[in-house]
């Protein structure tokens, strides 16, 4: 939802103020989805309240390294989300587990390795169990004659 002139100057004045964005947004009679936070971010920037950085790809992975959201970087920048996320590049992940598709991969002794057991995955195991013996391979193997 784009803003009003109005609404974008509201909103200014109740960042300003120190308010959080969903506060804004129900000062604004819009939900904090509606409001959107490259927009909330936008109106930091504009009231002096975040400094205004280079838009430059050194700058966006200083940013993101001292944990600035993606929105305060593009509006800080004055690029796109997009953009950012691109001047970063990958393995930018906060989270925890798995990379994220096409993240960094594993070199060296870790190569292939996945930590969890593949037959508790459902997969199968690389050797093959052993099969059951018969009555007769049992009693041969035991050394009896009978």
């Amino acid at each position: 939802m784009e803003l009003t002139t109005a609404q974008n100057q509201k909103l200014q004045k109740l960042v300003k103020a120190g308010n959080n964005q969903p506060t804004c947004a129900k000062e604004l009679n819009v939900t904090p989805g509606q409001l959107g936070m490259k927009a909330f971010c936008d109106a930091q920037v504009a009231v002096g309240l975040v400094a205004k950085a280079p838009a430059t790809e050194a700058s966006c992975k200083k940013l993101r390294a001292a944990g600035a959201r993606w929105e305060l970087i593009a509006a800080q920048t004055g690029l796109s989300v997009a953009s950012v996320k691109k001047n970063v590049g990958e393995g930018t992940s906060v989270g925890r587990g798995r990379p994220a598709a096409g993240g960094k991969a594993k070199t060296g002794k870790t190569a292939g390795k996945t930590g969890v057991n593949p037959v508790a995955r459902g997969g199968k195991s690389k050797a093959a169990p052993a099969r059951a013996r018969t009555r007769a391979e049992r009693a041969a193997k035991s050394g009896n004659p009978s």
